[in-house]
């Protein structure tokens, strides 16, 4: 005869059984840390410890393919992942061994409906081109010389986690992909509602990693940093993903995939874009988004001008509508149109630099077509401000030196006739200088002036994108409790 004791204790293993037959399968991989040069670290160093804290103090199966080469970085593996697999170098066949190994484990059932898999991408990142449907991504071993396209670096393209979204879709497998390169808002050009995918800013943006010294301590501004650093078991992506938004202080424009977040992109991203653009030495996107010619000049000004119209329309209409119930959210609204009309204002004064210059270039063609016509073959196919500029001194040391070095009767007539093309290029491009207008010659004074001091866009449009976090997150927020479940929110760590 059953005791109430026994009774229950069968009754208790009953509905433990299933219970642990059913646990949760949650793996994680870690992947990047390519195209830097060589040395003792990387950039992303920081990143990795913080990741790495969460991955030694969490239940994920960690599988981490990072770095190649860099001491400090494979110290920080050791340390920080030491419960982690370590699949070796981050090379492209690396890369595609775990992309590959991911979708096996799916397909095999290893991971099934319900369970998790969370795939963090922090490399050096290239714009988005013609050849793929997301974009380039730094491999390790090999230094990028150009982090806008990545030129010197080995590259792999992401357009495989195409088919690992929609596998771990159609399986109920809870995917979430991060990637936190450069131009990394390519990512979400790949559609799918029931995966959670965050980018570290947009599809035309650099992205951010590193940190700043302050004596005694470092921190970091980062979206990543930030992201890695709230990443902690029991949150969910979302909410990490608008804390580390609002908390970073870089010109750059997050993005996730949920259905708000695509909606407020497809409102904000392409119209607060141009003011996002800054020169600071190395990178000069600011002045880039200017043409070359003066024939197409004035339509780039006129759409500009349009664009920042029509967003300043659009943030008037909304700081209206939430007025009424929100005054943080109208003030988040009137700081960023403020801001925004600082860097305008900017904007414009640059813009009539240009058209002196593009005014100086007219007068240019006109006194070579004038006083050298027979030479158009010298001067037609370069840039009548270049061709003013014209320094060919150091060829020219090279040319006389071949000269002289010269065998052949023949070698010493084409080294003659370089030397000769360029003393005459030199002969024109003195003489132009000396027929300049004061007009001209003022106006050139004034572009220069306005480039030599247009790094202040860096403070510009950092200041735009730290306003326009605080709008995102006032319009995101505002829409959560409406909106229903997201694969974003639904993944909890």
């Amino acid at each position: 005869m059953k005791t109430a004791l026994s009774t229950f204790l069968s009754i208790y293993a009953l509905c433990l059984t299933p219970t642990l037959g059913f646990a949760i399968e949650k793996h994680f991989y870690m992947l990047g840390g390519g195209g830097e040069p060589k040395g003792e670290k990387t950039i992303f160093d920081n990143d990795l410890k913080n990741i790495g804290s969460f991955s030694n103090n969490s239940d994920w199966k960690t599988t981490v393919s990072f770095n190649g080469g860099h001491g400090r970085t494979e110290d920080i593996l050791a340390s920080r992942f030491s419960k982690a697999i370590n699949a070796g170098p981050f090379l492209e066949k690396s890369y595609n061994q775990m992309i590959n190994e991911m979708i096996t484990k799916i397909e095999s059932g290893l991971l099934k409906d319900g369970d998790q898999l969370m795939l963090v991408i922090n490399t050096h990142g290239a714009r988005n081109t013609s050849k793929e449907k997301t974009h380039a991504i730094a491999t390790a071993k090999s230094t990028a010389n150009d982090l806008t396209n990545l030129s010197g670096a080995e590259t792999v393209n992401l357009d495989n986690l195409e088919t690992l979204a929609n596998l771990a879709a159609a399986k109920g497998v809870k995917l979430a992909i991060m990637d936190m390169s450069c131009f990394s808002g390519n990512l979400l050009n790949i559609k799918n509602d029931k995966v959670c995918m965050i980018s570290a800013t947009g599809s035309k943006q650099f992205g951010y990693a590193g940190t700043f010294d302050l004596g005694l301590f470092s921190m970091t501004n980062t979206f990543s940093g930030k992201f890695f650093d709230l990443m902690k078991p029991g949150k969910n992506l979302e909410d990490i993903f608008l804390a580390a938004r609002e908390k970073a202080w870089t010109a750059d424009y997050p993005m996730i995939s949920t259905k708000n977040g695509r909606l407020i992109d497809d409102l904000l991203y392409k119209m607060i874009t141009p003011y996002l653009n800054y020169n600071d030495g190395q990178f000069n996107s600011f002045s880039n988004q200017y043409p070359s010619r003066s024939e197409t000049f004035e339509n780039t000004v006129c759409s500009q001008s349009k664009n920042y119209d029509q967003l300043k329309s659009l943030l008037v209409q909304y700081e209206q509508v939430d007025a009424v119930t929100d005054q943080l959210a109208k003030q988040n609204f009137k700081s960023l149109r403020e801001s925004l009309e600082e860097y305008r204002q900017y904007q414009l004064n640059y813009e009539v630099s240009l058209r002196g210059q593009f005014q100086t270039e007219k007068e240019i063609t006109s006194l070579l077509e004038k006083k050298y016509p027979d030479q158009k073959k010298i001067w037609k196919d370069i840039a009548p401000l270049d061709f003013l500029d014209n320094q060919d001194d150091s060829q020219l040391s090279v040319y006389k030196k071949l000269l002289s070095e010269s065998k052949s009767e023949q070698s010493r007539k084409m080294w003659q006739s370089s030397i000769d093309s360029i003393i005459l290029k030199k002969e024109m491009s003195e003489s132009i200088k000396a027929s300049l207008s004061d007009e001209s010659r003022n106006k050139l004074k004034e572009y220069e002036k306005a480039f030599s001091k247009s790094d202040v866009t860096k403070k510009l449009a950092v200041n735009v994108a730290s306003q326009a976090k605080k709008v995102y997150e006032s319009l995101y927020r505002k829409e959560m409790s409406n909106s229903s479940p997201n694969p974003c929110r639904d993944f909890i760590l």
